[in-house]
């Protein structure tokens, strides 16, 4: 089991976001983590970048982001569940920041 799945629902018109959200991914200095990306109706790029990197992407024909989340949180692997929008750009430490936390205080005031 992984620690981290990373949820990013994407709809409409994403791409130059998506590409920033996804390599603030790809720098993070854990490795510990799926990229789930929950799309619906891509129109842009958002599509090549999906296939450029390796994601697990559920692709649903839907209007409403609570259908697109409850299957992307039926494929997550991990221990904790993350979602981001797709216009989040974070630190690369980010993730190793939270695991650290998780290990000093436990799981009990995370939401």
């Amino acid at each position: 089991m992984t620690k981290f799945s990373v949820i990013i629902p994407i709809y409409g018109n994403v791409g130059e976001n998506l590409n920033q959200c996804v390599n603030s991914l790809l720098t993070q200095t854990i490795r510990d983590f799926e990229i789930i990306i929950a799309g619906s109706k891509v129109m842009d790029e958002s599509e090549k970048i999906i296939n450029d990197i390796k994601v697990k992407n559920i692709n649903i024909n839907t209007n409403r982001l609570g259908k697109l989340m409850n299957e992307a949180f039926k494929v997550s692997d991990g221990e904790f569940i993350h979602v981001w929008q797709p216009d989040l750009v974070v630190y690369p430490d980010y993730l190793q920041s939270l695991s650290e936390y998780i290990a000093k205080y436990g799981d009990n005031n995370l939401y």
